[in-house]
Protein backbone atom coordinates (compact mmCIF):
# COMPACT_ATOMS: atom_id res chain seq x y z
CA UNK A 1 0.00 0.00 0.00
CA UNK A 2 1.51 3.40 -0.96
CA UNK A 3 2.79 5.70 1.76
CA UNK A 4 1.44 9.21 1.80
CA UNK A 5 3.79 12.02 0.91
CA UNK A 6 3.88 14.55 3.76
CA UNK A 7 4.98 18.13 3.19
CA UNK A 8 5.05 21.34 5.18
CA UNK A 9 3.56 24.20 3.20
CA UNK A 10 3.08 27.85 4.08
CA UNK A 11 -0.50 28.73 4.95
CA UNK A 12 0.13 32.32 6.03
CA UNK A 13 3.20 34.40 6.71
CA UNK A 14 6.25 35.89 5.03
CA UNK A 15 7.30 35.12 1.47
CA UNK A 16 8.19 37.14 -1.61
CA UNK A 17 4.72 38.70 -1.62
CA UNK A 18 5.11 40.35 1.78
CA UNK A 19 5.10 39.75 5.50
CA UNK A 20 2.91 40.09 8.59
CA UNK A 21 0.97 41.86 9.97
CA UNK A 22 -1.69 40.83 7.45
CA UNK A 23 -3.63 43.48 5.57
CA UNK A 24 -7.33 43.20 4.87
CA UNK A 25 -8.49 41.98 1.44
CA UNK A 26 -12.18 41.08 1.33
CA UNK A 27 -12.78 41.90 -2.32
CA UNK A 28 -10.68 39.15 -3.94
CA UNK A 29 -11.52 35.45 -3.51
CA UNK A 30 -9.92 34.01 -0.39
CA UNK A 31 -8.15 31.47 -2.64
CA UNK A 32 -6.34 34.22 -4.53
CA UNK A 33 -5.13 36.65 -1.90
CA UNK A 34 -1.52 36.89 -0.77
CA UNK A 35 -0.14 35.05 2.24
CA UNK A 36 0.20 38.38 4.08
CA UNK A 37 -3.46 39.29 3.51
CA UNK A 38 -6.66 38.20 5.22
CA UNK A 39 -10.31 38.01 4.13
CA UNK A 40 -11.48 38.63 7.71
CA UNK A 41 -9.19 40.19 10.28
CA UNK A 42 -9.39 42.76 13.05
CA UNK A 43 -7.81 43.72 16.35
CA UNK A 44 -4.13 43.57 15.35
CA UNK A 45 -1.14 45.49 16.60
CA UNK A 46 -0.06 46.87 13.23
CA UNK A 47 3.25 48.04 14.64
CA UNK A 48 4.30 44.44 15.32
CA UNK A 49 6.37 44.04 12.17
CA UNK A 50 6.61 40.45 10.93
CA UNK A 51 4.06 39.12 13.42
CA UNK A 52 0.42 38.67 14.30
CA UNK A 53 -0.08 40.31 17.69
CA UNK A 54 -3.24 41.52 19.37
CA UNK A 55 -3.50 45.26 19.76
CA UNK A 56 -5.58 48.41 19.63
CA UNK A 57 -5.85 51.08 16.98
CA UNK A 58 -2.86 53.47 16.98
CA UNK A 59 -3.28 57.10 17.89
CA UNK A 60 -3.03 59.97 15.45
CA UNK A 61 -2.86 63.75 15.35
CA UNK A 62 -5.55 65.92 13.84
CA UNK A 63 -4.69 68.37 11.10
CA UNK A 64 -3.36 71.70 12.43
CA UNK A 65 -4.57 74.95 10.87
CA UNK A 66 -4.05 78.47 12.13
CA UNK A 67 -7.10 80.72 12.17
CA UNK A 68 -7.09 84.53 12.32
CA UNK A 69 -10.13 86.57 13.33
CA UNK A 70 -10.33 90.22 12.20
CA UNK A 71 -12.92 92.84 13.08
CA UNK A 72 -13.91 96.44 12.48
CA UNK A 73 -10.76 97.74 14.19
CA UNK A 74 -8.77 95.81 11.57
CA UNK A 75 -10.66 97.28 8.62
CA UNK A 76 -13.46 94.72 8.28
CA UNK A 77 -17.06 95.81 7.77
CA UNK A 78 -18.27 93.52 10.57
CA UNK A 79 -16.81 91.95 13.68
CA UNK A 80 -15.33 88.45 13.96
CA UNK A 81 -14.53 87.71 10.32
CA UNK A 82 -12.76 84.31 10.13
CA UNK A 83 -9.64 83.84 8.03
CA UNK A 84 -7.24 80.93 7.57
CA UNK A 85 -3.47 81.44 7.41
CA UNK A 86 -1.78 79.27 4.77
CA UNK A 87 1.40 79.96 2.78
CA UNK A 88 1.78 83.26 4.67
CA UNK A 89 -1.50 84.58 3.34
CA UNK A 90 -4.98 85.22 4.71
CA UNK A 91 -7.74 83.17 3.06
CA UNK A 92 -11.46 83.71 3.52
CA UNK A 93 -14.50 81.64 2.40
CA UNK A 94 -17.30 83.74 3.98
CA UNK A 95 -17.15 86.79 1.67
CA UNK A 96 -15.70 88.57 4.73
CA UNK A 97 -18.90 88.13 6.72
CA UNK A 98 -18.90 86.75 10.25
CA UNK A 99 -19.82 83.13 9.51
CA UNK A 100 -21.74 82.27 6.35
CA UNK A 101 -19.72 80.04 4.04
CA UNK A 102 -19.75 80.74 0.30
CA UNK A 103 -18.30 79.34 -2.91
CA UNK A 104 -16.05 82.37 -3.35
CA UNK A 105 -12.43 82.29 -2.15
CA UNK A 106 -10.83 85.58 -1.17
CA UNK A 107 -7.02 85.66 -1.04
CA UNK A 108 -4.87 88.16 0.84
CA UNK A 109 -1.43 89.49 0.09
CA UNK A 110 1.72 87.74 1.27
CA UNK A 111 2.97 88.27 4.83
CA UNK A 112 -0.01 90.29 6.15
CA UNK A 113 -1.90 88.67 9.01
CA UNK A 114 -3.15 91.64 11.08
CA UNK A 115 -5.09 93.26 8.24
CA UNK A 116 -6.57 91.91 5.02
CA UNK A 117 -5.18 93.30 1.76
CA UNK A 118 -6.72 91.75 -1.34
CA UNK A 119 -4.19 90.53 -3.92
CA UNK A 120 -5.71 89.62 -7.24
CA UNK A 121 -9.29 88.72 -8.13
CA UNK A 122 -11.51 86.42 -6.09
CA UNK A 123 -11.55 82.78 -7.13
CA UNK A 124 -15.08 81.49 -7.73
CA UNK A 125 -15.95 77.80 -7.40
CA UNK A 126 -19.45 77.95 -8.83
CA UNK A 127 -19.77 74.75 -10.87
CA UNK A 128 -22.43 73.84 -8.32
CA UNK A 129 -24.20 75.67 -5.52
CA UNK A 130 -22.31 73.96 -2.69
CA UNK A 131 -20.20 76.19 -0.48
CA UNK A 132 -16.54 75.69 0.37
CA UNK A 133 -16.16 73.40 3.38
CA UNK A 134 -12.38 73.24 3.91
CA UNK A 135 -9.05 74.58 2.70
CA UNK A 136 -6.29 72.02 3.13
CA UNK A 137 -2.68 72.79 2.14
CA UNK A 138 -0.51 69.89 0.98
CA UNK A 139 2.76 69.43 -0.84
CA UNK A 140 5.04 72.42 -1.25
CA UNK A 141 2.66 75.01 -2.68
CA UNK A 142 -0.71 73.36 -3.24
CA UNK A 143 -4.07 73.52 -1.51
CA UNK A 144 -7.32 71.59 -1.80
CA UNK A 145 -10.49 73.66 -1.92
CA UNK A 146 -13.01 71.12 -0.71
CA UNK A 147 -16.79 70.82 -0.93
CA UNK A 148 -19.27 68.07 -0.17
CA UNK A 149 -19.49 67.46 -3.94
CA UNK A 150 -15.77 67.33 -4.72
CA UNK A 151 -12.49 69.20 -4.53
CA UNK A 152 -10.39 71.59 -6.58
CA UNK A 153 -6.61 71.84 -6.40
CA UNK A 154 -4.84 75.19 -6.40
CA UNK A 155 -1.12 75.20 -7.22
CA UNK A 156 1.73 77.73 -7.31
CA UNK A 157 0.52 79.35 -4.11
CA UNK A 158 3.94 80.64 -3.10
CA UNK A 159 3.93 83.00 -6.06
CA UNK A 160 4.09 86.54 -4.65
CA UNK A 161 2.20 88.06 -7.60
CA UNK A 162 -1.29 87.00 -6.51
CA UNK A 163 -4.21 84.86 -7.59
CA UNK A 164 -3.97 85.45 -11.34
CA UNK A 165 -0.79 83.32 -11.29
CA UNK A 166 -2.38 80.43 -9.38
CA UNK A 167 -3.23 77.24 -11.26
CA UNK A 168 -6.54 75.44 -10.73
CA UNK A 169 -7.93 72.02 -11.57
CA UNK A 170 -11.54 71.21 -12.48
CA UNK A 171 -13.82 69.72 -9.82
CA UNK A 172 -12.54 66.28 -8.74
CA UNK A 173 -15.75 64.57 -7.68
CA UNK A 174 -14.16 61.45 -6.16
CA UNK A 175 -12.61 63.76 -3.53
CA UNK A 176 -15.94 64.83 -2.09
CA UNK A 177 -15.59 65.80 1.58
CA UNK A 178 -18.54 64.90 3.85
CA UNK A 179 -17.30 66.73 6.94
CA UNK A 180 -14.45 69.01 7.93
CA UNK A 181 -12.67 66.28 9.93
CA UNK A 182 -12.70 63.67 7.14
CA UNK A 183 -9.46 64.83 5.51
CA UNK A 184 -5.77 64.50 6.41
CA UNK A 185 -2.37 65.27 4.90
CA UNK A 186 0.79 63.21 5.25
CA UNK A 187 4.12 63.61 3.43
CA UNK A 188 2.60 65.90 0.85
CA UNK A 189 -0.27 63.53 0.02
CA UNK A 190 -3.93 64.41 0.56
CA UNK A 191 -6.27 61.78 2.08
CA UNK A 192 -10.07 61.99 2.01
CA UNK A 193 -12.62 59.60 3.52
CA UNK A 194 -16.14 59.81 2.11
CA UNK A 195 -19.11 57.57 1.34
CA UNK A 196 -17.10 55.72 -1.32
CA UNK A 197 -14.14 54.92 0.99
CA UNK A 198 -10.64 56.28 1.52
CA UNK A 199 -8.90 58.14 -1.32
CA UNK A 200 -5.50 59.74 -1.80
CA UNK A 201 -4.45 62.53 -4.14
CA UNK A 202 -0.86 63.01 -5.26
CA UNK A 203 0.64 64.69 -8.31
CA UNK A 204 -2.65 64.83 -10.17
CA UNK A 205 -3.63 61.22 -9.49
CA UNK A 206 -6.52 60.04 -7.32
CA UNK A 207 -6.28 56.51 -5.86
CA UNK A 208 -8.92 54.50 -4.00
CA UNK A 209 -7.13 53.00 -0.99
CA UNK A 210 -10.08 50.91 0.18
CA UNK A 211 -10.40 49.04 -3.11
CA UNK A 212 -9.45 45.77 -1.41
CA UNK A 213 -12.62 45.83 0.69
CA UNK A 214 -14.86 46.48 -2.33
CA UNK A 215 -18.33 47.52 -1.23
CA UNK A 216 -17.77 46.37 2.35
CA UNK A 217 -17.33 49.94 3.57
CA UNK A 218 -19.12 49.71 6.93
CA UNK A 219 -15.93 50.63 8.81
CA UNK A 220 -14.37 52.73 6.06
CA UNK A 221 -16.90 55.32 4.90
CA UNK A 222 -17.07 58.99 5.96
CA UNK A 223 -14.80 58.58 9.00
CA UNK A 224 -12.83 61.39 10.65
CA UNK A 225 -9.11 61.13 9.81
CA UNK A 226 -5.94 61.72 11.77
CA UNK A 227 -2.33 60.96 10.90
CA UNK A 228 0.48 59.22 12.76
CA UNK A 229 3.45 61.06 11.29
CA UNK A 230 6.22 58.86 12.71
CA UNK A 231 4.69 55.49 11.75
CA UNK A 232 3.13 56.78 8.50
CA UNK A 233 -0.44 55.73 9.27
CA UNK A 234 -3.67 57.38 8.20
CA UNK A 235 -6.18 56.58 10.94
CA UNK A 236 -9.95 56.47 10.61
CA UNK A 237 -11.00 57.32 14.15
CA UNK A 238 -11.70 54.15 16.22
CA UNK A 239 -12.35 52.07 13.08
CA UNK A 240 -9.46 51.59 10.65
CA UNK A 241 -5.92 52.48 9.72
CA UNK A 242 -4.05 52.61 6.43
CA UNK A 243 -0.33 51.88 6.54
CA UNK A 244 1.18 54.17 3.91
CA UNK A 245 4.50 52.30 3.84
CA UNK A 246 3.10 48.80 3.23
CA UNK A 247 -0.13 49.98 1.52
CA UNK A 248 -2.16 47.72 3.82
CA UNK A 249 -5.57 48.32 5.33
CA UNK A 250 -6.51 47.30 8.89
CA UNK A 251 -9.65 47.50 10.98
CA UNK A 252 -10.75 47.19 14.60
CA UNK A 253 -13.97 46.06 16.28
CA UNK A 254 -13.91 47.30 19.86
CA UNK A 255 -11.34 45.12 21.68
CA UNK A 256 -12.15 41.96 19.71
CA UNK A 257 -9.56 39.96 17.78
CA UNK A 258 -9.78 37.63 14.80
CA UNK A 259 -7.40 36.57 12.09
CA UNK A 260 -8.42 34.43 9.12
CA UNK A 261 -5.94 32.91 6.68
CA UNK A 262 -6.33 32.76 2.91
CA UNK A 263 -7.92 29.57 1.59
CA UNK A 264 -4.99 27.26 0.96
CA UNK A 265 -5.01 24.86 -2.02
CA UNK A 266 -2.70 23.02 -4.36
CA UNK A 267 -1.98 24.74 -7.69
CA UNK A 268 -4.37 22.40 -9.52
CA UNK A 269 -6.92 22.28 -6.69
CA UNK A 270 -6.38 18.53 -6.32
CA UNK A 271 -7.72 16.91 -3.12
CA UNK A 272 -5.30 17.08 -0.23
CA UNK A 273 -5.37 16.09 3.42
CA UNK A 274 -4.21 18.61 6.02
CA UNK A 275 -3.19 16.57 9.04
CA UNK A 276 -1.50 19.11 11.31
CA UNK A 277 -0.77 22.77 11.82
CA UNK A 278 2.55 24.31 12.73
CA UNK A 279 2.51 27.70 14.43
CA UNK A 280 5.80 29.60 14.61
CA UNK A 281 5.32 31.42 17.91
CA UNK A 282 7.50 34.20 19.28
CA UNK A 283 7.35 34.69 23.03
CA UNK A 284 6.98 38.20 24.38
CA UNK A 285 7.82 37.28 27.96
CA UNK A 286 8.43 34.23 30.14
CA UNK A 287 4.73 33.60 30.91
CA UNK A 288 2.55 30.91 29.38
CA UNK A 289 -0.23 31.73 26.93
CA UNK A 290 -2.59 30.18 24.44
CA UNK A 291 -4.25 30.52 21.06
CA UNK A 292 -7.68 29.39 19.92
CA UNK A 293 -8.42 28.36 16.36
CA UNK A 294 -11.06 26.92 14.02
CA UNK A 295 -10.63 25.25 10.63
CA UNK A 296 -12.77 25.06 7.53
CA UNK A 297 -12.80 22.59 4.62
CA UNK A 298 -14.01 23.77 1.21
CA UNK A 299 -17.35 25.58 1.69
CA UNK A 300 -18.24 23.77 4.89
CA UNK A 301 -18.89 25.42 8.26
CA UNK A 302 -16.20 26.46 10.68
CA UNK A 303 -15.22 23.69 13.07
CA UNK A 304 -15.51 23.76 16.83
CA UNK A 305 -12.92 25.88 18.61
CA UNK A 306 -9.67 24.31 19.77
CA UNK A 307 -7.23 25.87 22.23
CA UNK A 308 -3.47 25.32 22.07
CA UNK A 309 -1.45 25.95 25.22
CA UNK A 310 1.77 27.85 24.61
CA UNK A 311 4.56 27.18 27.06
CA UNK A 312 6.78 29.73 28.70
CA UNK A 313 10.04 30.63 26.93
CA UNK A 314 12.63 33.37 26.99
CA UNK A 315 11.48 36.68 25.46
CA UNK A 316 12.27 36.87 21.75
CA UNK A 317 12.64 33.11 21.40
CA UNK A 318 10.61 31.42 18.64
CA UNK A 319 9.25 27.89 18.83
CA UNK A 320 7.43 25.73 16.29
CA UNK A 321 4.22 24.48 17.92
CA UNK A 322 2.63 21.51 16.14
CA UNK A 323 -1.09 20.86 16.49
CA UNK A 324 -2.54 17.61 15.10
CA UNK A 325 -6.02 18.07 13.67
CA UNK A 326 -8.62 15.93 15.39
CA UNK A 327 -11.06 15.92 12.49
CA UNK A 328 -8.65 15.96 9.53
CA UNK A 329 -10.24 15.28 6.16
CA UNK A 330 -9.63 15.61 2.45
CA UNK A 331 -10.54 18.85 0.77
CA UNK A 332 -9.57 21.01 -2.16
CA UNK A 333 -9.47 24.17 -0.04
CA UNK A 334 -8.44 24.60 3.58
CA UNK A 335 -8.69 27.63 5.86
CA UNK A 336 -7.92 28.50 9.47
CA UNK A 337 -8.86 31.37 11.72
CA UNK A 338 -7.56 32.48 15.09
CA UNK A 339 -10.26 33.73 17.44
CA UNK A 340 -8.06 34.33 20.49
CA UNK A 341 -4.35 34.92 21.10
CA UNK A 342 -2.60 35.79 24.35
CA UNK A 343 -1.13 39.28 24.31
CA UNK A 344 2.36 37.93 25.12
CA UNK A 345 2.47 35.46 22.20
CA UNK A 346 3.06 36.48 18.58
CA UNK A 347 2.51 34.40 15.44
CA UNK A 348 5.29 34.72 12.84
CA UNK A 349 3.90 32.19 10.34
CA UNK A 350 1.45 29.30 10.05
CA UNK A 351 2.20 26.17 8.05
CA UNK A 352 0.16 23.09 7.20
CA UNK A 353 1.40 19.52 7.23
CA UNK A 354 -0.38 17.98 4.28
CA UNK A 355 -0.37 14.71 2.40
CA UNK A 356 -1.29 14.04 -1.18
CA UNK A 357 -4.41 12.08 -2.12
CA UNK A 358 -2.60 9.08 -3.61
CA UNK A 359 -4.41 6.59 -1.45
CA UNK A 360 -7.69 4.68 -1.52
CA UNK A 361 -9.25 6.01 1.62
CA UNK A 362 -7.91 8.56 4.08
CA UNK A 363 -9.35 6.63 6.99
CA UNK A 364 -7.53 3.43 5.97
CA UNK A 365 -4.08 4.96 5.84
CA UNK A 366 -1.61 5.56 8.66
CA UNK A 367 1.99 6.56 8.79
Amino acid sequence: MPRRNYELRLLAGPNREGTFPPGLNTNAPATDIRSDESPDCYGLDIGAEGRIKTGTIPTGTARVARTVTLGTADGEAVASVPFLWHYNRLWNITKRTAATASNILKVGAKNYDAKYFQQGPDIAFVEDAQTILALVPFGEDSMAVMKTTGSYMLNNLNDTRGTHLFQRTPLIQELALPALADVAELDGVLYVCNAAGLFSYYQGKTTELTAKVGNGLTNFASVALTANMSSKYIIGTAKFAYDVTTEKLFRWSSTSFRYTTPQWHLPDYAPVAVDALVFDVEHGDTSTGSLTYQVKYDDGPWSDSYTVDLDEEQPGYTTAVTETLEMAQQSRRFQLRLTALSSNKYIKSIRVESSDANFDSYAEQSI
